[in-house]
């Protein structure tokens, strides 16, 4: 019944009023989607019978559903099994303009897998999103589906053989636009996509399949008919000759014709039809593939024949191969012989260096290549038949070749004899050969194998390169060092800090211990931080630990750490430093401090002999590197008995000695500046004067960099520059416990008194070195010295 047949019946039902009942319109709907339907069946099925790529196939389909549907896009998407589980679009149809680039769709079980698509792959079911404005789950493409006019969306899987291939995704204008029965078709279609997608996935899996039989049956009838070893293909239930080559037909002196109505068994001479199957299951069987028969030629004659056989399918048949070798004219010491030369060619055609044999010394003509010599110097056998070395001027240097060959004289072989060869394009390399004297027929002869060694000299030259490219590179790296005024965090250009600046480089590449020696705030951590930051142990960690600040009772807890309950008040388990160390920098400042029990368990650590944490019998290891620092002479420490001497040298591999803030005024400036710019707010400016400046500079600093930084600290919170307890800047400090001058003392004495306390002061800024003393006080060493005694100064 049509449209306007049912429309006429439902007018004259209803009185001619021409409104239709609502049956009516609901068959009139169930009409279309029937038609809809059977339309898009029809046209997939006509797809798929056409043939064709697998791609090409899901993009006509996509355009089949968007023109039958009149839907806004059409997409089929596979499920990947990649990391993400991402979605990857195999075709579309309809608006789509950029949508599937945009959506990063997945099928896991996140937020972006909770759309439509991902769920219906992930569950194997249909997911209808009916508004996709509205919809939280598709909240991640509601923009990109807003400007595309996507107001609905449903998602069908496609399921092969109970296997989630991907999905189907339908995307429409309409809000509300999939209801029961449409969906139900669209699972129809669904379902016939995925058939389609599994008969073409076969049928090029078939056409695979019958090329590569082609070509392979190809290759067997080619090597069998073209072979000049006697042949035949042998019906293993017959017993009948399928096929014979044409060595086989000039061996035996039958044709090819007449091997088709012959039985392999004819042509045996003493063996029973019986046997003869008997060893043709063998060889069916790869039990036994190789026998000894006599066979019957077509004059008659006998001979002796040795068959190779095995089983074999050629174009879909079960057959037995059958290579016949005649025995007869060759006695068995003299095969031996041959089969024993056969076996050393195969073997010096296979090894992969260049190996050749040639005359004696005097005349070097070839007699024997193997493939590893054409593969290196692309001669083949035909380029050097009947010519010598000379001739082909395989010796880059004659010179190298005449060496070789006095060598050989003297020893009869040689070994890593370097040369070079040249190719046959003319190219010359390099090449290492090892050479022996041989008789081959009472004849000397030279077997030399040669090596290509051009990658391993490119190898070698790009190593010397890269060592001269890092010379040059620590070259300019120290050069840059002295021009700059910072190095890491620490500050100063001054001849001595260069010093400094090469023990941390040198420090830093190596993996041994490290101690600082120097004054208070002299910036011992820093340039332990320094090391660490330049080092292969930047990424780990550097744990600095102030010793002088641990209780004695508690050294080994705050090292080795301790288990819980390991004692009263231990509620929980304490990772120690040597723990949480491990792999990085371990900082021990003022190591002078540890005591010498502690030493000794520390150095069975540090040694590698493993520690025990507090409540634990469990050995544990440490790879950590020490970097430790003081203000002690520790050799006089040692002495005094503070410190052991095994704990000293382990410590003591290089040490770096960090000058006082006095031998390194030049410093002072770039100190105090640096200061000024990291403590002060962005809105201020500070500026000292030429006269403050020199104030600081003559100031000794016995607090070093720390005094200054703090002086620094005062001026900007202050305004005003005050040094050493407001002693006025620009007067050196006295010693504590100077005497103080007698008020009545006359002009001489009062001038020995200062004399006395300037050169000690100078001494003690120096560290008590008199050459630099005097240096400083622009007198001669001697006259330094009498004043010394005189004066009675122990430094």
């Amino acid at each position: 019944m049509n449209e306007n047949r049912m429309r006429h019946l439902c007018e004259k039902s209803s009185g001619g009023s021409g409104a239709q009942c609502e049956k009516c319109e609901q068959l009139e709907s169930s009409l279309r989607m029937t038609r809809k339907a059977l339309s898009m069946f029809d046209g997939v099925y006509r797809l798929a019978s056409q043939g064709g790529d697998e791609k090409t196939l899901l993009q006509k389909i996509c355009q089949l559903i968007v023109d039958t549907g009149q839907y806004r896009m059409v997409w089929i998407g596979y499920a990947q099994n990649d990391a993400r589980k991402t979605v990857l679009p195999v075709g579309q149809a309809g608006f789509e303009t950029g949508y599937l680039a945009h959506a990063d769709i997945t099928w896991q079980d996140e937020l972006q897998g909770h759309g439509p698509t991902g769920t219906a792959i992930r569950t194997a079911r249909t997911v209808v999103n009916h508004n996709s404005l509205k919809n939280p789950r598709f909240r991640p493409w509601q923009t990109e589906a807003s400007e595309r006019g996507y107001a609905s969306t449903a998602a069908l899987p496609l399921l092969i053989e109970g296997q989630i291939l991907g999905a189907l995704n339908i995307c429409s204008d309409r809000q509300e636009a999939f209801n029961a029965e449409e969906i139900g078709t669209l699972e129809s279609i669904a379902g016939r996509i995925a058939f389609s997608i599994r008969k073409v996935r076969l049928e090029a899996q078939h056409q695979k399949i019958l090329a590569e039989t082609e070509k392979r049956e190809a290759l067997y009838r080619s090597l069998f008919m073209n072979n000049h070893t006697v042949m035949f293909l042998i019906d293993p239930d017959t017993a009948d000759i399928v096929e014979a080559n044409p060595a086989a037909c000039a061996f035996y002196g039958y044709s090819a014709e007449a091997f088709r109505r012959k039985k392999i068994t004819d042509l045996n001479v003493a063996l029973t039809e019986e046997e003869a199957f008997l060893e043709m299951e063998h060889a069916a069987a790869r039990t036994c593939n190789s026998f000894f028969f006599k066979h019957r030629l077509a004059s008659g004659e006998a001979r002796d024949v040795e068959v190779y056989s095995g089983p074999m399918n050629l174009e879909g048949r079960q057959l037995l191969y059958s290579i016949i070798l005649d025995m007869s004219d060759r006695k068995r010491a003299e095969d031996g012989l041959h089969r024993s030369e056969e076996r050393f060619r195969i073997a010096f055609q296979m090894i992969p260096d260049a190996f050749a044999i040639t005359t004696r010394p005097a005349e070097g003509h070839f007699v024997e290549i193997n493939a590893g010599f054409t593969r290196m110097t692309g001669y083949a056998w035909e380029d050097v038949r009947g010519k010598s070395v000379f001739d082909i001027g395989l010796w880059g240097n004659p010179a190298d070749r005449g060496r070789l060959i006095c060598a050989l004289r003297k020893g009869s072989q040689v070994s890593e004899f370097e040369g070079s060869l040249r190719l046959k394009s003319g190219r010359l390399i390099p090449v290492l050969i090892a050479a022996a004297l041989i008789s081959l027929n009472n004849t000397p002869h030279i077997l030399f194998v040669a090596k290509n060694i051009e990658k391993l000299k490119k190898a070698e030259a790009a190593l010397r390169k890269n060592q001269e490219q890092l010379r040059k590179e620590n070259v300019r790296l120290k050069s840059s060092i002295k021009g700059s005024y910072k190095f890491g965090r620490l500050i100063g250009k001054s001849d001595i800090m260069q010093v400094v600046y090469n023990k941390i480089l040198h420090a830093a590449g190596s993996s041994a211990n490290v101690i600082i020696y120097g004054e208070s705030g002299t910036g011992k951590e820093l340039v332990a931080r320094t090391i660490h930051e330049m080092s292969d142990r930047a990424g780990r960690e550097f744990i600095p630990v102030n010793c002088g600040a641990i209780p004695e009772s508690l050294f080994e807890s705050e090292f080795f750490g301790h288990e819980k309950g390991a004692f009263t008040g231990a509620i929980i388990r304490k990772r120690g430093f040597l723990e949480v160390a491990n792999e990085g920098i371990l900082f021990l400042d003022e190591v002078g401090e540890i005591g010498l029990n502690m030493q000794v368990k520390l150095l069975r650590a540090i040694e590698g002999g493993g520690y025990s944490a507090i409540g634990s019998s469990r050995v544990k290891k440490t790879d950590i590197r020490i970097i430790a620092a003081t203000n002690r002479d520790l050799k006089k420490w040692i002495r005094e008995g503070g410190m052991r001497e095994d704990f000293y040298y382990r410590l003591h591999v290089i040490p770096i000695y960090l000058p006082p803030l006095r031998d390194r005024k030049d410093d002072i400036p770039l100190l105090m500046y640096h200061f000024l710019e990291t403590m002060k707010d962005k809105q201020s400016t500070y500026a000292l004067t030429d006269k403050v400046l020199n104030d600081l500079q003559a100031y000794h600093w016995p607090g070093n960099i720390r005094e200054l930084q703090n002086v620094i600290q005062r001026y900007i919170t202050l305004g005003d520059i005050e040094i050493a307890d407001n002693v006025p800047h620009g007067f050196i400090q006295p010693e504590q416990g100077t005497r103080p001058l007698p008020a009545d003392c006359d002009l001489r004495t009062a001038m020995q008194f200062f004399e006395k306390q300037f050169i000690a002061e100078a001494l003690a800024r120096n560290s008590g070195n008199r050459t630099r003393t005097a240096r400083l006080l622009r007198i001669d060493r001697r006259t330094l010295l009498r004043k010394i005694q005189s004066y009675a100064l122990t430094r």
